[in-house]
């Protein structure tokens, strides 16, 4: 596990003395990184990540819902926590590799890795769904408790979970992402293509 996101993470809660806690206070992380918050109404972008020598500071897209704005902040601390994201003045976060399940820029899929881990500790978070059936049913309040999205949470709960379990995007009829869990092995529609007629979302999408 050394020197991966997960790692960085870990690393930075346990020399910020916050290790196991939850909520986390990203805000206050932030500033015992020195990293100062602006924001301002970026077209695109869920935020901005700049250093400048000594000089760090992150720029957030403005009216972000609460939660989104906690995972945006911590996604721009993974770019300043992990040691090969370093070198690169400006890192400039799409909205699509934030809120997305699958980000397919490397650099970014890391920094959400590194924002899971800080918001949702794997030690903590599997303790809490030890026992527990994958479900929408658990989702809010656990939610709730780690002060994350449902979506946040979610992704984090398919990541960890030991059942055949996935997580499936629909816009439309088409399926916009999906993240499944190791233990998953079937086959599943490609992103971009029609979600089957028979299908639960499909009758969602009817008002079933």
């Amino acid at each position: 596990m050394s020197e991966t996101p997960v790692f960085w993470a870990q690393m930075l809660r346990e020399q910020a003395g916050l290790k196991g806690y939850v909520p986390l206070d990203v805000e206050a992380l932030a500033r015992w990184c020195r990293i100062r918050i602006d924001e301002a109404p970026l077209d695109g972008f869920l935020g901005l990540y700049m250093d400048l020598g000594d000089r760090r500071g992150m720029l957030l897209k403005e009216g972000q819902d609460v939660r989104q704005r906690r995972f945006t902040i911590a996604h721009e601390i993974g770019h300043f926590a992990i040691p090969t994201h370093s070198g690169r003045s400006v890192e400039q976060c799409l909205e699509e590799d934030v809120l997305g399940g699958n980000s397919t820029n490397p650099i970014e899929a890391e920094a959400n890795q590194f924002a899971a881990e800080l918001l949702m500790p794997r030690a903590v978070f599997n303790a809490d769904i030890r026992n527990k059936t994958p479900s929408f049913g658990h989702i809010p309040t656990l939610a709730d408790r780690y002060d994350v999205s449902v979506t946040a949470c979610a992704l984090r709960w398919v990541e960890l979970s030991d059942e055949r379990v996935a997580l499936i995007c629909v816009e439309g009829d088409r399926v916009k992402w999906k993240r499944l869990s190791k233990k998953l092995r079937y086959s599943l529609r490609p992103c971009g293509n029609r979600i089957a007629p028979e299908c639960v979302a499909a009758a969602v999408q009817r008002g079933e």
